[in-house]
């Protein structure tokens, strides 16, 4: 499988893995999820925090989809190098947005207690 492949999958496979959190589908546990001491040692922080954290997730996940379509509609003209790094440059930034919120939605919840 080739790096652009693997980029265009990832919108569509984040969004997929968001939705079971966002629907409170997953309990506590070790692999999946948002998994920090306060998440673990508290089911109803643990369901709160992984809701608002799965819907940012596929928020993240929709934006990736259609951003690297755009791209790819838009940069025909480009060295598939430039197409890749602006992908990976989007999931990244989408990445770190979603890490941001949850940290945050993290600390209110818990100032909330």
């Amino acid at each position: 499988m080739n790096p652009h492949t693997l980029l265009v999958v990832s919108g569509p496979l984040l969004f997929m893995l968001a939705i079971p959190l966002w629907m409170r589908m997953v309990p506590r546990n070790v692999l999946y999820g948002v998994r920090t001491r306060a998440t673990m040692s508290d089911e109803t922080l643990w369901y709160d925090v992984n809701a608002a954290c799965g819907r940012d997730l596929a928020v993240a996940g929709a934006l990736v989809t259609v951003g690297t379509w755009v791209i790819d509609a838009r940069s025909a003209a480009w060295v598939p190098e430039f197409r890749n790094l602006a992908i990976a440059a989007l999931l990244i930034v989408s990445l770190a947005w979603v890490s941001l919120r949850c940290r945050s939605v993290l600390r209110s919840a818990r100032v909330a207690r």
